[in-house]
């Protein structure tokens, strides 16, 4: 007797979709029988999770999310199809197996529960349009485990961070462990796009649930978050230098004196002549919009290039007046007075004039 392949093809695509369905079954009726105690879990978490993206139960941020559903693993559809990932960006997502079923979580507060539920009423609950949903198909693995950007050490430290989260929500935990995250400048460096973003997203989803048991988590990754940052910030510049110089611009500009006393000082060590010449000429072009901190901060790195340096010692000299400054920065008016002369005679300025709060 012989086989249409046309028939074999049905039933295969027929099977594999009633299997597909089935496991998404089986993860939802997990979350909804294993409900925790804090908040936290979110509609982005239950998507992934019944998805086989990710493999906990916590928070998911939406940059997570989104750098998950732009790898390779996912690719966009024209139309829903079941087992779909449904996104409304910003908003929230769900998993669509027709229609008149889908399956989600409205929200991460603790009364938000998993349910199924058809396509109106979500439109109707969060006032949306077809237009605004659009619909990802994506393999059913590990987004981390798959990704063979991500080394095999970063993944171990991830991974330990993932289970930390599931241990908050699985145990109704009140401990709190402390992260071990540390990422050398090469590691960084070797990570695309994706995985710096995917990286950012899960590590604000970490930080999001271990601050249901301990406050004071974001204190531990803010080092680590600006590292991730400016690593990702980097990718938009076709140069190293010209990532400096935009830096020290958006530093100048929002008067952050802590990142731009770091940014001077790495410079200062390790800036070639060229950079050093490129920065000089940024200062001097926008010279008024400077503040006396900055100056000060920016002496050690240009006391050669022939800026003004009149405004500065106006400034000093002014700042004699003031005993209160003088004493809340344990400044004495001599050390203010051997800076000016120092300056007058272009000598290199002493750092802890750098130091001040203007």
């Amino acid at each position: 007797m012989k086989i249409d392949n046309k028939f074999l093809l049905i039933i295969t695509v027929t099977l594999m979709s009633a299997i597909a369905s089935a496991t998404i079954e089986s993860k939802f009726e997990y979350l909804k029988s294993n409900l925790s105690d804090l908040a936290g879990p979110n509609c982005n978490n239950a998507s992934l999770y019944m998805s086989g993206l990710i493999d906990y139960v916590g928070y998911t941020s939406f940059g997570e999310l989104e750098a998950i559903l732009a790898s390779e693993l996912c690719e966009k559809l024209e139309s829903p199809q079941e087992g779909a990932i449904g996104y409304a960006s910003g908003l929230h997502s769900f998993v669509y197996v027709s229609d008149a079923v889908i399956y989600q979580k409205q929200g991460w507060v603790k009364s938000a529960l998993y349910e199924k539920t058809s396509i109106k009423n979500l439109k109707k609950s969060y006032d949306i349009s077809n237009d605004n949903i659009d619909y990802y198909s994506c393999e059913k693995k590990s987004y981390l485990e798959s990704n063979n950007n991500i080394s095999n050490e970063i993944k171990l430290l991830l991974k330990e961070e993932m289970q930390a989260v599931n241990s908050i929500y699985s145990t109704s935990s009140s401990g709190f462990n402390s992260t071990n995250l540390k990422f050398s400048k090469e590691e960084l460096a070797n990570l695309n796009g994706n995985s710096l973003k995917f990286i950012i997203g899960l590590l604000s989803s970490v930080v999001t649930s271990k601050l249901e048991v301990n406050p004071m988590a974001i204190t531990e990754y803010n080092s680590v978050f600006f590292l991730l940052r400016q690593e990702l910030e980097k990718r938009k510049y076709s140069s190293e230098n010209d990532y400096l110089v935009a830096s020290f611009i958006n530093y100048i500009e929002s008067k952050d004196r802590d990142a731009l006393k770091a940014l001077v000082a790495d410079i200062d060590s390790q800036g070639s002549e060229n950079l050093k010449n490129r920065l000089a000429g940024v200062v001097q072009k926008r010279i008024d919009e400077i503040n006396f901190d900055s100056y000060l901060c920016l002496r050690r790195l240009f006391q050669d290039k022939n800026i003004n340096m009149e405004p500065i010692v106006n400034f000093l000299q002014l700042s004699l007046r003031d005993k209160e400054l003088l004493m809340s920065e344990r400044i004495s008016a001599d050390e203010v007075n051997q800076e000016i002369s120092d300056i007058k005679n272009g000598k290199r300025m002493s750092s802890f004039m750098c130091s001040l709060k203007f």
